[in-house]
């Protein structure tokens, strides 16, 4: 049969208080014919202190007629960038009933945390930088148990000439809570799994009238 007419309201809006402060939000509204609507509510701030430094957060909740358990998300980042040094926070909740109708959430019932560091040393001579990158992630589910986790480490190493070489390394942890099926003939079996990936790649300066862009590695599952 034909699927029932549905109204969609989606508002924002975004205001800018003091000198390097913003405030917003937003609304969203779903309501198919004959049936209960569904609402979701944000609000948002971005703060900035200084140039290198900025913070920025968001929570949001979801009115839904069936009244889900945690109808709740919540997002803080807080990012320095320095010339010399860099890094980042940056954390978030997603309820497992925050599920809007209006769409936007991707995985629910999850609590995701991220931690950067960088370090952008200049020797000198033929070396105008070397930029040095550590990252980890993880993802835990409502229960407490970890589902994801991943760590990462490059350096980035840029010649006065414009060219380029990087190598990359990765660990990531992965639980499966159920069998997953590549194809129907291969089921990876649910259990904890780790994977480590690396890569070597040089670009040559785009400057140039012939560039060269080349790597090689090993990715990981």
């Amino acid at each position: 049969g034909e699927e029932p007419l549905t109204n969609w309201t989606v508002a924002r809006v975004r205001r800018n208080i003091l000198a390097r402060a913003q405030v917003g939000g937003i609304i969203t509204h779903v309501e198919p014919s004959g049936g209960e609507g569904s609402t979701a509510l944000g609000a948002d701030f971005t703060y900035q202190p200084t140039n290198e430094l900025i913070l920025w957060g968001m929570a949001a909740g979801n009115m839904d007629p069936a009244d889900p358990p945690e109808p709740f998300a919540g997002n803080l980042v807080v990012d320095y960038t320095g010339d010399f040094w860099g890094w980042q926070v940056n954390g978030y909740t997603i309820g497992e009933g925050m599920r809007p109708a209006a769409g936007f959430v991707r995985r629910a019932g999850i609590h995701r945390g991220f931690a950067t560091l960088r370090q952008r040393p200049r020797p000198g001579g033929l070396v105008r930088s070397v930029t040095i990158r550590e990252s980890t992630e993880w993802f835990v589910n409502t229960e407490g148990v970890v589902e994801d986790r991943s760590f990462s480490g490059s350096v980035e190493t840029l010649f006065e000439s414009g060219d380029v070489v990087e190598i990359e390394l990765g660990r990531r942890y992965e639980r499966l809570l159920e069998p997953f099926a590549l194809r129907p003939d291969v089921v990876i079996p649910e259990g904890e799994y780790w994977n480590t990936g690396w890569s070597v790649s040089v670009d040559t300066a785009r400057k140039r009238p012939l560039w060269l862009g080349a790597q090689y590695g090993e990715p990981g599952f």
